[in-house]
């Protein structure tokens, strides 16, 4: 499954071969990883990447809280989101994740 226009990763474009993963291998294991409170992160996108997860249900998801790091490019990028909301969005999307993989693991016993 092949994007035509590498600028049209969205949302639906993810969905859509997700879906096409899961219906080609049965037997799988999805994971990803998520950086919560990147700079210019809105509560919009929060609640987005919120839903999106709670949709797609991977098999393991690792987390991490943004912070700077001196030689990198996002250090010096505007609209940062401050400490206390990234602590506060990333405890939100953790319990998330966390009652999804105790269900997922219930599920295969």
């Amino acid at each position: 499954m092949r994007n035509t226009d590498d600028s049209a990763y969205d949302e639906t474009y993810i969905h859509k071969f997700l879906d096409q993963i899961k219906k080609i291998f049965p037997i799988r294991f999805i994971r990803t990883n998520l950086i919560i409170g990147f700079p210019g992160e809105t509560k919009q996108d929060f609640e987005k990447l919120l839903k999106f997860v709670e949709e797609t249900k991977f098999d393991n998801i690792a987390l991490f809280e943004y912070h700077d790091e001196p030689l990198a490019a996002s250090s010096k990028l505007a609209n940062k989101v401050d400490d206390y909301e990234i602590r506060t969005r990333f405890t939100k999307i953790r319990q998330l994740v966390n009652r999804q993989l105790l269900e997922s693991e219930q599920a295969r016993k």
